[in-house]
């Protein structure tokens, strides 16, 4: 079923698995640190209040900024709970890539 909602997609010539193993190989690539994330609030100028402002903010590190959003998601977990969540997913890729 995977196979074929990705097909329909607009890749009918790829496979979905693969494509699953580069995501699940990426995230756990992500680097865990130890230090505290230094953020920046974004000021969003015009007339319209934020409701949400806790949406407002990028990491002042331009490098972690410009990590893909699965990254960052994974690093705003904190180290402790980014080990464990990357060590799910290695556990996922070694039973989805078994040759």
């Amino acid at each position: 079923m995977f196979q074929s909602a990705y097909q329909k997609l607009g890749f009918p010539d790829r496979y979905f698995n693969d494509r699953l193993v580069q995501v699940l190989h990426h995230l756990i690539a992500t680097p865990v640190l130890t230090q505290p994330l230094d953020v920046t609030l974004v000021e969003v100028k015009g007339s319209v209040p934020s409701l949400r402002p806790w949406v407002r903010f990028e990491y002042a590190d331009p490098a972690l900024e410009a990590m893909s959003a699965g990254k960052k998601i994974l690093m705003r977990t904190g180290a402790e709970n980014q080990k464990r969540l990357q060590d799910k997913l290695q556990d996922i890729r070694q039973r989805i890539a078994r040759p």
